[in-house]
């Protein structure tokens, strides 16, 4: 729990921290979920990108383990030879789906990182080119919209981050698939 000190005052001469919680025997006041829980008649236009789950990634070639400046704890690089960290996820529920990849800002990156969308009947191929990554803020790179998709629903479908013989380093971090329209029901 992030907690603070709500003010500071003099007692008796002496300094004191007033409305701390982290004292022993002082619980914090609870919230009820419910309380904080939106009603779908409240929401509905809030796009939820949880509704799918990871099942695997799968890696084919050469690739390290790099820590820092990943979106995660870390994130995939191939430095040269061919080479694909394949991420399949689990699709709740069949409809559009925009498709972003995290794409870290490296050293000797790859002029282009080749990508393709598997959505259950054909492979789609996109380039991600260096000159597009434009990191703003504080952050070590940036999403890039690979655009909408239609998924089905299961297991089927699967976005490949492909590595080539030459070019520079490839990354393969972190994927999000957002349902376009999805309601909370």
């Amino acid at each position: 729990m992030d907690s603070h000190n709500v003010q500071r005052i003099v007692v008796n001469g002496m300094v004191k921290n007033e409305g701390d919680v982290q004292l022993r025997g002082i619980s914090p006041y609870p919230v009820a979920y419910r309380s904080i829980t939106p009603k779908a008649t409240e929401c509905t236009n809030l796009l939820v990108p949880v509704c799918l789950s990871a099942k695997q990634v799968s890696v084919t070639g050469v690739w390290k383990k790099e820590k820092a400046g990943a979106y995660g704890p870390s994130y995939l690089k191939a430095n040269s030879g061919p080479g694909r960290v394949k991420f399949s996820p689990v699709v709740q529920r069949a409809g559009s789906y925009h498709i972003y990849v995290y794409c870290p800002k490296i050293e000797g990156a790859a002029d282009k990182t080749s990508i393709h969308i598997f959505d259950g009947r054909e492979v789609k191929k996109q380039e991600i080119r260096k000159e597009q990554i434009q990191v703003v803020g504080q952050t070590s790179g940036e999403w890039v919209s690979l655009g909408l998709v239609n998924l089905p629903k299961g297991e089927n479908s699967y976005l490949e981050v492909i590595s080539t013989a030459e070019g520079g380093a490839v990354v393969a971090d972190a994927v999000l698939f957002v349902a376009q329209n999805h309601r909370n029901e």
